[in-house]
């Protein structure tokens, strides 16, 4: 069969070499070789999968075929599949996969680092179509024709004509350090000839982490952090075309912040003003050697709006804390959350921060704490309303993920915590992508088929309700012998569903992709698991002009453990409704909701907590109510 379209619903392999990511790197090892875990928070898959996408989402609203899921069913997860031809003398170590962004007609653009004779480093660009096509050869196209170029990664044409790439190089001396752009056509061509566009340099001192995002117009801000202390993050605002539109032109870029000390995490988002938030953290020795959160704006000529030098303070709590990528509250400031430790041994909480466009707190001092403890910070990612998707993994003989969503007044949504995954083994680390309709896709490394040298991946998805649509503990992406999924990167396929492509250690080097659900949506299953699995809600969304909504509790109600009381919450913890509350336990499984609150007022659209009270124990859940 054609490599070119060899694509069966699943498990594609799209290139031949090894790939590795800082964003999705777990603490599995390679025999092979030990490469340390790059902690970088700013680029959490979930984070990076989530830029750019609103822009092309529209753009594929208004031009994109309707792309039938017809052709995506899925393969066996245990079964192997061959890679395309790899070339001579190819070297399958060391290499790094970039990131994976929507092409804006139902596909995906992907990137990675390849290195031939165990020296020569470069990296290659793919386009895969929406049934499966490789559309850039079976080896996807070279970036630039030079060598020594690392860390690549894709960026969205706002334009939805074709794409971003881009690269870092690092010669000796390092602070020869530059950051490399090429852009693509539609089909493929380099549009800014062979050794692209020179789009930063280190200017005489060392610099690193390169990362790009759109300014929310048609153009991008690309940021770097300095390695020379104390640290600086610079910035540089870059049009469609390639220009350098600050510093006067010069690829040194601006001086963005300078930090205390040293700067470990960092991340940009465009204010929507032509300027961009800024959010990082900073070795401070706040009396015990910690981090502490910070955030700058920059306005649209790239002046300081927030206090000049270093930003302004988000939170100095003792020990650490480690900044994410700020996420849009929906009116004009930010969102900023971290994970702290509160011993030296542990990071055992989520917090955050809401500030307004002029930098006031809108939270508590120093932030809220949003999750309970023991609550190890995997993904965020912003909900669309205002607030975020957060998933977390918790600590024990085994780390199950779980889910939680808060909203821009710091309120969870949920009652409690959704389990993800509590299937035996480890299971964190999950990446996060919207599905197009308030829900969200969850994607993570593996353990519960064999130790640390049977990794697979597995993905989850949860409605806007909070209810599980796979099932329980997640389903295979792949399950093959040994390593699978060291590193992966996800996004949406503008479609409802999702794009993960992976690394395949064994029994095949090479890069695979899946589309995801592997179902065409109204053909997935119909049994609905909530955060409480026993407690069933249909219609969910539940249109009241349609009908009534039934709460279904008939897994768990007998006379020894029969309903005291069904309550209905909004998601400020209000009880709008009361269904059963009388002093007798109700043997009845089934309860009745019309959309109205105690008044007999209809409650409008929105997210609502569902409450099962029984003598031994509450079952909760939610449902979304449609007008």
């Amino acid at each position: 069969m054609a490599a070119s379209t060899w694509w069966k619903g699943a498990q594609l392999p799209l290139f031949g070499p090894r790939v590795r990511t800082a964003s999705s790197r777990t603490d599995g090892r390679d025999g092979r070789r030990a490469v340390e875990r790059i902690v970088d928070v700013g680029r959490i898959v979930g984070v990076d999968a989530f830029v750019g996408v609103a822009v092309l989402a529209c753009l594929a609203a208004l031009s994109s075929p309707d792309v039938s899921f017809a052709n995506w069913s899925c393969d066996d997860p245990l079964a192997s599949h061959t890679v395309n031809e790899l070339p001579e003398g190819y070297f399958v170590f060391a290499d790094w996969t970039g990131n994976v962004v929507p092409d804006g007609s139902g596909g995906f653009y992907t990137t990675w680092e390849e290195n031939a004779n165990a020296s020569v480093a470069r990296c290659r660009l793919q386009r895969v179509d929406a049934t499966g096509n490789r559309l850039w050869g079976t080896e996807g196209l070279v970036l630039f024709d030079m060598d020594d170029q690392h860390t690549p990664h894709v960026v969205a044409d706002p334009s939805g004509s074709g794409v971003y790439a881009f690269t870092a190089s690092s010669p000796t001396p390092e602070a020869n350090f530059e950051v490399r752009l090429q852009r693509f056509g539609p089909n493929g061509e380099r549009l800014w000839g062979p050794f692209g566009r020179v789009v930063f340099q280190a200017c005489g001192t060392p610099s690193y982490r390169p990362a790009m995002v759109s300014d929310g117009a048609d153009g991008f801000f690309l940021s770097v952090v300095t390695s020379s202390l104390p640290n600086e993050v610079r910035i540089q605002h870059v049009s469609a075309d390639g220009d350098l539109l600050w510093a006067g032109g010069s690829p040194c870029g601006i001086t963005a912040v300078t930090s205390l000390d040293s700067i470990f995490n960092h991340g940009v988002l465009a204010d929507g003003q032509g300027g961009l938030f800024l959010s990082y953290d900073e070795f401070a020795g706040n009396n015990t050697g910690g981090l502490n959160v910070r955030a700058e704006r920059l306005d649209a000529n790239g002046d300081p709006v927030w206090g000049t030098g270093n930003g302004i303070m988000v939170c100095n709590r003792q020990l650490d804390q480690f900044a994410n990528a700020p996420l849009p509250d929906g009116e004009g400031g930010v969102l900023i959350f971290w994970y702290s430790r509160h011993s030296p041994d542990f990071f055992d909480y989520v917090g955050g921060q809401r500030l307004d466009g002029d930098g006031n707190a809108l939270w508590a001092p120093n932030g809220e704490q949003v999750l309970p403890l023991s609550n190890y910070l995997s993904g965020v990612m912003a909900d669309g309303e205002g607030g975020a998707w957060i998933s977390v993994w918790q600590w024990g003989d085994e780390r199950d993920n779980y889910l939680q969503r808060v909203t821009k007044d710091a309120v969870p949504v949920y009652p409690d915590m959704i389990p993800i995954s509590l299937a035996p083994a480890r299971q964190y680390g999950a990446g996060l992508a919207p599905d197009g309709a308030g829900g969200c896709f969850l994607v993570w490394t593996d353990w519960r088929n064999g130790g640390t040298m049977e990794q697979d991946i597995y993905f989850q998805h949860v409605d806007a309700a909070g209810q599980i649509l796979e099932q329980v503990d997640g389903a295979p992406v792949t399950m093959e012998p040994e390593l699978q999924g060291a590193d992966w990167a996800l996004t949406t396929d503008e479609n409802g569903g999702v794009f993960v492509v992976w690394d395949n250690n064994s029994p095949f080097d090479g890069i695979f992709a899946e589309r995801l659900p592997c179902t065409e949506p109204a053909d997935a299953p119909s049994v609905i698991v909530d955060a409480s699995p026993a407690l069933r809600i249909a219609p969910n969304p539940f249109p009241p002009s349609e009908g009534i909504a039934r709460i279904d509790l008939s897994g768990v109600v007998s006379a020894e453990s029969a309903i005291e009381r069904i309550e209905i919450f909004d998601i400020g913890g209000r009880r709008l409704q009361t269904l059963r509350s009388s002093g007798e336990p109700d043997t009845r499984s089934s309860f009745l909701w019309d959309g109205t609150d105690h008044e007999g007022r209809a409650v409008p659209s929105g997210v609502y907590k569902v409450s099962a009270v029984s003598p031994s124990r509450t079952f909760s859940g939610s449902i979304i109510v449609t007008r």
